[in-house]
């Protein structure tokens, strides 16, 4: 979860062994579910200092995508991003990412960052 607007562009991907191209699978979720996420994860046993979501402790698999549906009725938006798409997550956000392959991707999650792309190499 970032405090400000983000963007993550994959720039590449290595093929999967059956030759399709690779992607990384993100589940993004709405700001207003993020109270109802962190009692979730304490209930799974969250311990620790601080946010649960922001520990990043926790990965939500399909068994625990489904267990949060059933008891909250929240369900994330889900993307395939593949080479040359770019993924916007909202300020606010809590978000996963699994990576399916091998790849490089440019992220952005600082306001300052777009001006220094857009500005001269000193």
């Amino acid at each position: 979860m970032d405090l400000t607007d983000a963007v993550n562009v994959m720039g590449w991907a290595a093929s999967n062994p059956d030759g399709k191209p690779g992607t990384a699978l993100w589940h993004l979720f709405s700001h207003q579910h993020v109270p109802t996420i962190r009692q979730f994860f304490r209930n799974l046993g969250f311990m620790g200092p601080g946010c649960p979501i922001h520990s990043q402790l926790f990965y939500m698999g399909p068994g625990m995508l489904d267990a949060l549906f059933v008891e909250h009725g929240i369900r994330p938006y889900t993307v395939h991003q593949h080479p040359g798409d770019a993924v916007f997550i909202p300020a606010g956000s809590p978000h996963q990412v699994c990576v399916l392959c091998s790849k490089w991707s440019i992220p952005s999650d600082r306001d300052h960052g777009y001006r220094y792309l857009t500005s001269p190499l000193a």
